[in-house]
């Protein structure tokens, strides 16, 4: 329950309209409330947007990496479900690994987006984000 107050200001912010309809106030939600609840992209576009679209291989070759588009949004919203801590969980594993393959010089070696998701590349990605926060630990704080 909310007070009269906080109504009125939602109605002064624009985020909500009221309507009188047969002595009963009927709030509505604004367009810009709608906008501002509603993310502006999808996961899978957050996701495909952080991808690399090609990359150079190390025969000198290009390796165009964004294919099967329809099927990778397919599986990544099967894989993720309804979850977004799933979702940004991906995002985060990919980000990780692309991070890693460009520290050590080996995106040429990076999998299209549909063999990412096919064999399930997060789960090498999310253990070694696990080992990594585990051995990480700053100089002088373990005891003996």
């Amino acid at each position: 329950l909310i007070s009269d107050d906080e109504i009125q200001y939602l109605i002064d912010q624009n985020l909500i309209s009221s309507t009188i309809e047969r002595d009963a106030i009927i709030y509505q939600p604004t367009e810009k409330l709608t906008n501002f609840l509603k993310p502006s992209k999808t996961y899978f576009e957050v996701f495909k947007d952080i991808y690399p679209s090609y990359v150079t291989r190390p025969d000198g070759s290009k390796g165009y990496l964004q294919t099967n588009i329809n099927k990778c949004r397919h599986l990544f919203d099967l894989y993720t479900g309804l979850s977004e801590a799933m979702a940004q969980h991906l995002i985060d594993c990919l980000t990780f690994e692309i991070n890693k393959k460009m520290n050590t010089g080996k995106i040429g070696y990076m999998k299209t987006m549909y063999k990412w998701l096919i064999e399930h590349q997060w789960e090498e990605s999310e253990a070694e984000m696990q080992d990594e926060s585990k051995t990480t630990s700053a100089y002088g704080t373990e005891l003996v």
